[in-house]
């Protein structure tokens, strides 16, 4: 009754939680001190529920500190371009001078196109932000301007850190009816949104399916199209599921109690 509450939020969840506890428990709202995020799908939320409901305390963010933007996005980048790689070995290809094709250049998926230029890969950048495009441009990345049938390869690796659904419809009908026949495709996000467009109309394109599996290990799923000339695979790493969260340990203990420190600092 006569407690306060502080919200350490990651990713933006509580928001509908609140809704359901406020109309249970009456004043439960005017007991938040506040809510702090640290994460940028989180300050999506906040704009999206702020739109359609008033929020009756402080929201503050840790999004884009130094902390979260440099050395937690190095880090990330790092366990993901190494779990790739991992797969890439189970499935008999090499990293080294691979064809990729980097979707978003914010601070996850610069840090990732750093990473791929350890391995010599060939990397295109595709962000529908602008300014951001620009930013890929000034560190001398080639960018295109669209994606279409003529920038698909075989075993070309597509890689998806936009936190959205980075691969859509358009492309993946470009894709069918491209000359590659293999893609592999694999997420480095916050949540399983990279390939939804895929994912979720895999009754419209796809014929057939099979798990992708080395021994016991399961490395996630082909799908298989077939457009008028020819049979075309795309190969899903953890089926769509960000890999960075694939290994045991996705982000060092100590980095974590960095972000921690700093989220309560701002109290």
């Amino acid at each position: 009754e006569n407690m306060k509450l502080l919200i350490l939020q990651d990713g933006g969840y509580h928001y509908s939680a609140v809704e359901t506890i406020k109309n249970k428990y009456k004043n439960f709202e005017h007991k938040i001190l506040a809510c702090i995020e640290q994460t940028r799908n989180g300050l999506r939320a906040y704009k999206q529920y702020a739109m359609v409901g008033k929020i009756g305390y402080p929201v503050l963010t840790v999004a884009r500190s130094k902390i979260k933007m440099n050395i937690e996005s190095c880090y990330v980048a790092q366990n993901a371009v190494e779990t790739i790689k991992s797969f890439l070995s189970l499935l008999n290809q090499k990293m080294l001078e691979k064809k990729v094709l980097l979707f978003g250049y914010g601070a996850i998926g610069r840090y990732v196109s750093k990473m791929l230029d350890y391995y010599g890969c060939c990397q295109y950048i595709y962000d529908w932000n602008l300014r951001i495009s620009q930013v890929a441009k000034n560190d001398g990345r080639n960018v295109l301007e669209t994606v279409n049938k003529f920038t698909f390869a075989d075993n070309m690796l597509l890689i998806g850190t936009t936190g959205n659904a980075s691969f859509t419809q358009e492309m993946l009908e470009a894709y069918i009816d491209s000359e590659a026949d293999n893609i592999i495709l694999a997420s480095v996000s916050s949540k399983q949104t990279e390939f939804q467009v895929l994912l979720e109309n895999k009754k419209k394109y796809v014929e057939e399916s099979r798990i992708l599996r080395i021994g016991d290990y399961i490395l996630g799923m082909e799908y298989q199209f077939n457009n008028v000339y020819k049979r075309k695979k795309i190969k899903v790493l953890a089926d769509g599921y960000p890999i960075n969260f694939y290994g045991e340990e996705s982000l060092p203990l100590e980095v974590i109690d960095l972000i921690y420190a700093e989220m309560i600092y701002l109290m």
